[in-house]
């Protein structure tokens, strides 16, 4: 799909509208937070969740950052620290000059795990041309707070009847690209 400046801002105000709505429905809110390491000894040793570098806060704003804001339900669902959080996401959403789409024909188990596996050879291919991905499924979440805009995103992008939106992300450059830590493969139990 080709994206000029109106359509790029008639996606946008959806994920826009999404986020905020993540932000706000504390129990999406909550989930975020779990995942979230705030320090740099409790990501390097769990290895996986987000990170303040990873959202692109490095340097002083990291310190701040990291004094204000505690790994606590008060802490993280302050209205400041939410507005911090939207803003930073809106700066990178504000830069994108597009966006992909991964749709599947049906939403059944196994097309969920191919486009997983698709999704992230994409990455795999975007890395090594230099370019990122940032993931933008806010909208795509089948809660009860998200059912309007997800209906809105689902006529923009004239999804039919039995087709499912997968997966969405914004593709760009990074001046810091950020290497993520991945957990070791011995912390997996496969049997």
């Amino acid at each position: 799909m080709y994206f000029n400046n109106q359509s790029i801002k008639q996606y946008s105000k959806i994920f826009a509208d999404a986020m905020k709505i993540e932000y706000d429905t504390i129990t999406k809110n909550e989930e975020t937070r779990r995942m979230f390491r705030f320090t740099d000894s409790e990501a390097e040793t769990k290895r996986d969740g987000l990170t303040f570098d990873a959202n692109g806060i490095v340097g002083f704003p990291k310190k701040l950052a990291q004094m204000f804001t505690k790994n606590t339900t008060e802490s993280w669902n302050k209205t400041s620290t939410k507005n911090a959080g939207f803003k930073g996401f809106m700066k990178g959403l504000d830069s994108t000059k597009g966006f992909i789409f991964f749709t599947t024909d049906k939403n059944t188990f196994s097309s969920q795990v191919n486009v997983g596996r698709d999704f992230y050879q994409y990455c795999l291919a975007l890395t090594k041309s230099g370019y990122y991905m940032h993931p933008l499924n806010q909208a795509i979440q089948e809660y009860t707070e998200m059912d309007i805009l997800r209906g809105d995103l689902d006529k923009l992008y004239k999804v039919k009847s039995e087709e499912k939106i997968q997966m969405i992300a914004r593709i760009g450059k990074s001046d810091l690209p950020f290497e993520s830590y991945r957990r070791h493969l011995d912390n997996f139990d496969v049997k």
